[in-house]
């Protein structure tokens, strides 16, 4: 017999409510799964020590004491995911357990987190029981060290209470229902019973086998015919059926008498259902870990598991990281004579958990953006450093891309530039065709796209940029206030009112009165870096590099002072004829002083609004 498995119910009434929920993990399947289901997602945790700042955040700390202790806390191969994963069982079932390190300040030292069933606590030293039949391994207390980890009870707070505890009744139910089931199962007769008058059934001529089977005609030829039909389950023998021969008055007398009910056998069918029902709703986890999320698509699936963590996962590993700070760390520090040991802390970051392993998407999103670089791109879509272009082809690419052949010198593909008598300065990329060369005695141009000219194309070309940059600056602001609301709180109600909203319309749905009492209503700095393509454009096209950064800031000033309307703002008044007398101004030492006179004239475009060189 096996070990802690009793041989009768009596037996499980005397046992502690711990011992019975141990028991239950075991034998029931919904309560297994559930009892690893904290389990899986506090493996993949990753935990670090930090200072709590007063205002309620904390600063991950890089080097030091603090992170040599709590390196010191791994499994014995290394890592920390058989700790977490103990935890995290323990916790469901009993909310109760010690942090075992072995071997202290040793090449061997190994940590683990035990049940108190294994741990025996005395002066001599701490008696750990591997097996529930091992008699005992003295650990001595010189290096040895065990720190209770524990929830509270609310009635005794020095006594643990967990989920399980609850549910042990629902448990034992469930148990008897699912042994109900497994008794009728085994004992019950499928295929009944056929009652044969004595009359037609004729015993054996030879004394004293009248009761035999095999020497009666009419029995022995039944079960010749059932032998058949299992032996030849595909002829036609066995979709025959078995033809008896009798008096005519004793024929009306075989009777089937069924000894199965389908619908009555397993009435603990339903029973069993509302017992796994009312488990799942006492349980500290969702309803449809238990149930299953058969009747989820896979969207509903992921949803439900990232609420999961949020929910109840993430309480658990704040948990955790409370109770390692203020049993072991912060009185090791302490004892070190650690200056700020007050004010460390646990954190954890729980990325692995709850974002989605494959991050492609993302990953391209984020590079388009350029928030990560080359290198980050390349590792999140599976390729190595040897997969990055050289220099050489990645001019060659840009100059596919703009369209510029100026990007192509010094490259294998050089094109020889046009002597500039010939070919007027223009813009690069795509200039508006004629169907013939147009003679200036001719007149003006035709209207039309054949009689674009290029002033008119270029300002066309400088104008779009621009309205993109504008969309840009937008674009920026939002995605800074979305990442500064998430690192504060990842509940925040703010997260609500955006979520599924497009990054340029951030600022304006929060409103200049919410983003000031969350000290983001700096519109300047939420648009920095807004109209850095923008500038390179600019230089690009021929723009020498002070009027480009004027052309930039202007763009930048303009986006910070509407960035709370609802709508993309038009381009101000004068900006294109400022971008015209820019592009026509001369290169030379009066570059500066030209650029600050148009910081001035922006200044009474935009009054109000602080300019700076």
């Amino acid at each position: 017999m096996r070990p802690n498995v009793p041989s009768t119910w009596r037996d499980i009434q005397t046992w502690p409510w711990q011992r019975k929920a141990f028991l239950y993990s075991k034998i029931i399947p919904e309560l297994n799964y559930a009892s690893r289901f904290y389990a899986k997602m506090l493996k993949k945790l990753l935990i670090y020590p930090a200072l709590r700042n007063p205002d309620d955040t904390s600063e991950p700390i890089k080097e030091g004491l603090p992170v040599d202790l709590l390196d010191r806390i791994q499994d014995p191969g290394g890592g920390r995911s058989q700790i977490l994963s103990s935890y995290g069982r323990l916790m469901f079932m009993i909310g109760d357990g010690y942090l075992l390190g072995r071997d202290l300040n040793k090449d061997t030292e190994r940590w683990m987190f035990v049940q108190p069933g294994e741990l025996d606590i005395s002066e001599q030293g701490y008696l750990w029981k591997s097996t529930s039949t091992a008699v005992g391994v003295l650990l001595p207390k010189a290096t040895t060290e065990a720190y209770r980890l524990w929830t509270p009870s609310p009635e005794y707070s020095g006594e643990a209470e967990s989920p399980m505890q609850a549910g042990i009744e629902i448990a034992e139910e469930l148990d008897l229902l699912t042994k109900a089931v497994r008794s009728t199962a085994v004992s019950r007769m499928l295929k009944g019973l056929l009652k044969v008058p004595q009359e037609l059934s004729f015993g054996s001529d030879e004394p004293g086998l009248d009761d035999d089977p095999e020497e009666n005609p009419f029995l022995q030829e039944m079960l010749d015919h059932i032998a058949g039909a299992i032996e030849n389950a595909g002829s036609a023998e066995a979709a025959s059926p078995w033809i008896a021969e009798g008096a005519y008055e004793f024929l009306d007398k075989l009777e089937w008498i069924s000894l199965h009910d389908a619908q009555t056998d397993y009435l603990e069918q339903n029973l069993r259902k509302e017992a796994i029902d009312r488990l799942a709703m006492g349980m500290d986890l969702p309803p449809e870990v238990l149930k299953g999320m058969a009747e989820a698509n896979h969207w509903g699936a992921r949803q439900i598991m990232h609420d999961t963590w949020r929910t109840h996962g993430s309480v658990v590993a704040e948990q955790f990281c409370d109770d390692l700070a203020d049993a072991y760390l912060r009185p090791a520090l302490k004892e070190a004579g650690y200056a700020d040991w007050k004010r460390v802390v646990i954190g954890y970051d729980d990325s692995l958990v709850v974002v989605p392993p494959d991050r492609t998407d993302d990953a391209d999103k984020a590079h388009d953006r350029i928030t990560i670089s080359d290198a980050e791109h390349r590792k999140a879509k599976g390729f190595n450093e040897g997969s990055a272009p050289d220099e050489e082809e990645t001019r060659i690419r840009l100059a596919l891309k703009l369209r510029d052949v100026r990007l192509l010198k010094g490259t294998k593909y050089e094109i020889e530039e046009p002597d500039p008598a010939e070919q007027p300065d223009a813009p690069p990329g795509p200039q508006p065709s004629t169907d013939s060369p147009q003679d200036a005695e001719e007149g003006p141009p035709a209207p039309g796209p054949a009689g674009v000219s290029r002033q008119e194309s270029r300002a066309a070309i400088v104008r779009g940029a621009a309205e993109l940059a504008l969309y840009r600056c937008r674009e920026v602001a939002g995605s800074r206030i979305r990442q500064q609301i998430r690192a504060r709180s990842r509940t925040a109600p703010e997260l609500v009112l955006i979520d599924q909203q497009s990054n340029c319309h951030v600022a304006s749905i929060l409103g200049e009165k919410r983003l000031t009492a969350l000290d983001l209503n700096k519109p300047l700095a939420l648009v920095k870096t807004g109209a850095d393509g923008f500038c390179a454009l600019l230089e690009g096209w021929g723009f020498q590099d002070a009027q480009a950064r004027v052309l930039s800031e202007m763009i930048l000033v303009y986006a910070a002072k509407t960035l709370f309307q609802p709508n993309l703002p038009v381009l101000p008044p004068g900006f294109l004829a400022q971008v015209e007398r820019l592009r026509e101004t001369a290169v030379d030492e009066a570059v500066v002083e030209h650029n600050n006179e148009s910081l001035a004239r922006l200044s009474e475009m935009l009054p109000g609004v602080e300019i700076r060189s």
